[in-house]
Order: structure tokens, then C-alpha cells, then sequence
């Protein structure tokens, strides 16, 4: 908030915008929505991965022969699941403190970024689930998909108008102005003092001798 002064001498408030804040530039942006791209793609695979828990159940009894198998496989399409929904949660945060330019987010979000391409990179050639092809083609598809929108991710947010703009975000922000005041007043509440009382004069003593 700033004071404007008028012409009869009085401070009116007025509105700026705040100091020390500005937009994220492209890059940050691009990175963004990299990172949002990924979420999406993490959402698919943990679709898939509760729409083939009966089939994936099915084919493990029949293939072992044992309904113990099958309970085993649907356990791990669970957990497939309930991972790809924890980590779509992760990068949608990561997204949102990104853009606002938390230095910090953006150091998370390459070590997020880099354990998950350490784990997503191995499911793209073993796959336990290949008897089940639909689901094997869709998990591959995102692993894929989300392995290249990290990749671009990592390198926006390392470039050098990203790192200008994330530097800025740790400087000190200026004090805030003082609130305006009104000219030969007080602060809100206060009452100036009025008058003193009249002095009435007293009853004469008694005449000197």
C-alpha cells in the first residue's frame, strides 16, 4: 500500500503492486506445465493399474495355479495404484510452489524428478504384468511420456532466466509502508485533549494586620 498527498495537504491511500514480486518468466512456466504433464501421465498409470486388478488376478491364478498368486498380483496393482496417485499429488505441488518461485521447490523437484526417472526407467523393459498387453502398452507409453516431460522440466528450470528469477524470490523484501495518517490527528481512537478547566478564584483569607 502507498500514500498519496493532495493538494489541501492530506494523505489518502492508495494501492501498487507489491515490491519485489513479478512474474515467473516462460521458462518457469514451460517447466510448470512439464511437471503437470507428468501428474497427467501418473494419473493414467494408476487408472490402468486399478482397471486390470481382476484380470491381473485372473491371469496370476492361472498361471501358477493358485488363487494365493492371484491375490499376490492384484496386491501389486494396488500398490502400483496407490504410488501413481501419491506421486501425481507430489508434482502438482511442486508445480504450484515452482511458479511462485520457492528456491527450494525447484531443488525438490530435481531429486523428485531424478528417483523417478531411476524407477520408471527399469519398468520400461521388465514388466511383470506382460501377459496382461493393454495395460503393458499403457505403461510403457507413460513411462516414456513421463521420462521426456522430466527431462525438459530438469533443464528449464536450470537455465539462466529461471536461476535469476529464483534468486530474486530470496532477496529481502523492503519493510511495508507506514499507514497514512490524517494531518493534527492521533491514531484511530484517539481523542485530543480538550481545554484545561477554568481557575476560580479562591475565598480571600483574612486582611493582614
Amino acid at each position: 500500500m502507498t500514500t498519496v498527498t493532495t493538494g489541501a495537504g492530506y494523505e489518502v491511500a492508495g494501492t501498487s503492486p507489491e515490491p519485489g514480486r513479478r512474474t515467473a518468466p516462460g521458462v518457469v512456466l514451460a517447466a510448470c506445465w512439464a511437471l503437470l504433464g507428468v501428474a497427467a501421465m501418473r494419473s493414467v498409470s494408476a487408472i490402468a493399474s486399478f482397471y486390470a486388478i481382476p484380470e491381473g488376478m485372473w491371469q496370476f491364478a492361472e498361471a501358477e495355479g493358485d488363487d494365493t498368486a492371484g491375490a499376490a498380483g492384484a496386491l501389486g496393482l494396488i500398490l502400483s495404484g496407490s504410488f501413481a496417485v501419491f506421486m501425481v499429488t507430489v508434482y502438482i505441488v511442486l508445480a504450484a510452489l515452482i511458479v511462485r518461485g520457492f528456491p527450494v521447490a525447484r531443488i525438490l523437484t530435481w531429486i523428485v524428478a531424478g528417483l523417478t526417472i531411476c524407477g520408471t526407467m527399469p519398468s520400461l523393459f521388465v514388466d511383470v504384468y506382460d501377459a496382461i498387453d493393454w495395460y503393458n502398452r499403457v505403461t510403457v507409453a507413460s513411462g516414456v511420456s513421463t521420462l521426456v516431460l522430466l527431462v525438459v522440466a530438469i533443464v528449464l528450470l536450470a537455465l539462466p532466466s529461471a536461476n535469476s528469477y529464483f534468486r530474486e524470490r530470496r532477496r529481502k523484501a523492503p519493510p511495508p509502508a507506514p499507514p497514512y495518517a490524517w494531518p493534527g490527528y492521533g491514531p484511530p481512537g484517539y481523542r485530543p485533549p480538550g481545554p484545561p478547566p477554568p481557575q476560580w478564584p479562591g475565598p480571600s483569607g483574612p486582611p493582614p494586620p
